[in-house]
């Protein structure tokens, strides 16, 4: 959408708002499905249905408009949205690289942003493989690796039990139910219940995902993969995240091999950057 779609929504709103507020009419809207999320300025509030069914006329495909109203909520990452314009439904199936995700978008976040990644480390997978998700979610690693790789098994892993519904419905959405075997608890505590069982782990949770990283290590064989998903400033950019996954791994008896990928994925706040690390790591 972007600034096409603001110059649009002025020209349809400029009899209703106050002509000194349609500057700060949005650019950039997230589109999933047939549902627009958007985030107001506070001055705009009063005229959020109006803005709504603005959108709703321009795009006859678009079903809901929604406004975000605060940021997400716990550990769980809970979001805080709610419709302003259209249909009430808030459950929704997302096509993606012909993987299919269904969840409640205000219950259960959903990054587009991240869509590259799942496809390079689905890729990734090696055939026969056993994979752990740490944070599994709806699946959005667990289940584009079970459609598009042989993987042997991936335990997925989410203390949400929203997202644990939401993983199971999309496993035989998916017809991958076979491949995964949800687990709704804590990853440090499963870690302890499934020590040496993974080949590859996923962190893909930000930020403070380093916090888990002695689970991640009590997963592995005697070697695997990590890829680990997490929050650093530029400034730390690589020597911070490199020097600290070197030092997690001695600690729980590795060592580090090689980091044969590094990339940064996203911002995530000024001058903070979200990035992804795959460390290829073996017990001393």
């Amino acid at each position: 959408m972007g600034k096409k779609l603001k110059r649009l929504l002025i020209n349809k709103l400029k009899e209703k708002i106050p002509s000194n507020l349609l500057q700060l009419i949005p650019a950039h809207y997230f589109l999933i499905d047939k549902t627009v999320i958007l985030t107001l300025h506070e001055k705009l509030i009063p005229w959020e249905k109006e803005i709504g069914n603005a959108i709703l006329e321009l795009f006859p495909y678009v079903r809901t408009v929604a406004r975000k109203v605060g940021p997400f909520e716990g550990v769980k990452k809970q979001p805080q949205i709610r419709i302003i314009a259209g249909e009430e439904q808030t459950e929704i199936i997302h096509k993606e690289n012909k993987v299919y995700f269904k969840f409640d978008f205000t219950k259960i976040e959903f990054s587009k942003g991240n869509k590259s990644e799942r496809m390079r480390i689905a890729k990734a997978v090696k055939p026969n493989e056993t994979l752990v998700d740490m944070f599994a979610g709806i699946g959005y690693f667990s289940i584009p690796i079970a459609v598009y790789s042989n993987v042997k098994k991936i335990y997925a892993i989410d203390i949400n039990p929203i997202a644990i519904h939401y993983l199971k419905e999309n496993a035989r959405i998916n017809k991958v139910s076979h491949k995964i075997i949800p687990i709704l608890s804590d990853c440090r505590k499963v870690a302890n219940e499934l020590q040496g069982i993974a080949d590859r782990v996923i962190m893909g949770y930000i930020p403070f995902s380093r916090n888990f990283l002695g689970a991640a290590f009590k997963f592995f064989k005697t070697k695997g993969v990590l890829h680990w998903h997490e929050t650093f400033h530029k400034t730390e950019l690589w020597e911070k995240p490199i020097n600290l996954i070197k030092e997690e791994a001695e600690k729980y008896g590795y060592r580090v091999n090689s980091i044969p990928y590094k990339k940064i994925v996203k911002s995530y706040a000024p001058k903070i950057y979200h990035v992804v690390i795959d460390v290829e790591v073996e017990k001393l």
